[in-house]
C-alpha cells in the first residue's frame, strides 16, 4: 500500500505555481488584472484563492442588468482547475463523480458532485471532457489530495493547472452575437454544456456553452499570453452590444436567481461538518 500511494504522489502531479516571490507577495493578479483595474472605478476588491478580482466595478445593480440585459463579463481565472489524463482517466472519473460519466462525451460539459467514504458531499463542479482520456474539473475548492487518494490503483495523472489558464465568464443576451463578431464561427450552435476550441492569435482557446448567471452564455479559457489581447478584442466587438464588466457581488445576485449553489454558503461540505453526518 504504501508503494502505491508513493507512486500514485508521482503519477498525480502537482500544483504548479507561476513563477512569483511568494515570500514578496501572497495575492497575485490575474492576467485580465491590467484591464479589470482600470475599469473598477470604485476601487473594491476581494481574495479569491491566489488572486485579486473585483467585488464590484461601478454599482452592482446596473452590472447585474448588464448579465440580463446585454452581456456582463467576469474574471474567472481564480476558478480551481484540475487537469485528468491517462490511460485509465475515464474509468476514474466514472469511479470518482457519483454521476455516470460515460454520459459526458468528449466536448460536452457536466455537472458533477463527489463525496467521501460515508457518502457525504465533499463539494460540486464541473468536469470538462476535453479529448479523449483528458478532463478538466472545474470547481471553488482544491482537490487535488481527494483525487489523489481516489487514484490509488489508476494509470492517471492529476494536476493542478489554475495558473496557466485564464478564463473569462461572457454572459447575457448579447453574448453570442459579440463572440460571433469576434470570428468564432458556428458558436450560436453551441447547445448547453457544449465545447468548441477556436484558435486565437496562434493560440487554441476553448469556448464552452456554460455559466454561473443561468442565462445565455459562455466560458473562454486561453493561455495567459493572449489574455489582454482577448479582452481588448471582446470589449472592443462588444461595445455596440453593450458589454460591462461585472464583480462578485453582480455574480451572486445572477447565481442565487438561477438556483445555483456555493459551496461553504449553501451547503456545508463534509470536511466543514462540525459533526459527522451534519452535511445539507
Amino acid at each position: 500500500m504504501l508503494e502505491e500511494m508513493q507512486q500514485m504522489k508521482l503519477s498525480a502531479g502537482s500544483h504548479k505555481m507561476l513563477p512569483q516571490d511568494h515570500y514578496k507577495q501572497s495575492v497575485y493578479k490575474t492576467p485580465f488584472h491590467e484591464r479589470t483595474s482600470e475599469l473598477n472605478i470604485l476601487n473594491e476588491w476581494t481574495r479569491w484563492k491566489d488572486y485579486t478580482v473585483s467585488t464590484n466595478y461601478f454599482r452592482t445593480d446596473l452590472e447585474y442588468f448588464s448579465v440580463r440585459n446585454t452581456t456582463g463579463v467576469i474574471d474567472y481565472t481564480p476558478m480551481v482547475k484540475q487537469k485528468i489524463t491517462g490511460p485509465d482517466s475515464a474509468e476514474f472519473v466514472n469511479r470518482f463523480f457519483t454521476r455516470d460519466m460515460n454520459k459526458i462525451a468528449v466536448g460536452r460539459v457536466g455537472y458533477v458532485v463527489w463525496c467521501d467514504e460515508q457518502g457525504q458531499v465533499l463539494d460540486d463542479g464541473t468536469v470538462f471532457h476535453i479529448r479523449e482520456n483528458e478532463y478538466w474539473l472545474l470547481c471553488v475548492e482544491r482537490q487535488l489530495d481527494n483525487l489523489g487518494i481516489a487514484a490509488i490503483g489508476f494509470d492517471v495523472k492529476i494536476e493542478e493547472i489554475t495558473d496557466e489558464v485564464a478564463c473569462l465568464g461572457v454572459q447575457g443576451p448579447t453574448s453570442c452575437s459579440i463572440l460571433k463578431a469576434m470570428g468564432f464561427e458556428g458558436i450560436e450552435h453551441l447547445k448547453p454544456f457544449d465545447i468548441k476550441h477556436y484558435d486565437f492569435q496562434g493560440q487554441e482557446i476553448m469556448i464552452s456553452r456554460t455559466g454561473f448567471s443561468g442565462d445565455l452564455g459562455y466560458e473562454v479559457c486561453m493561455v495567459n499570453e493572449v489574455a489582454l489581447n482577448f479582452w481588448d478584442d471582446l470589449f472592443d466587438k462588444g461595445e455596440i452590444y453593450g458589454i460591462h464588466p461585472f464583480g462578485l457581488d453582480a455574480l451572486d445576485l445572477v447565481r442565487i436567481e438561477a438556483g445555483l449553489l456555493v459551496p461553504g454558503q449553501d451547503f456545508m461540505v463534509a470536511e466543514d461538518a462540525i459533526r459527522p453526518g451534519s452535511t445539507r
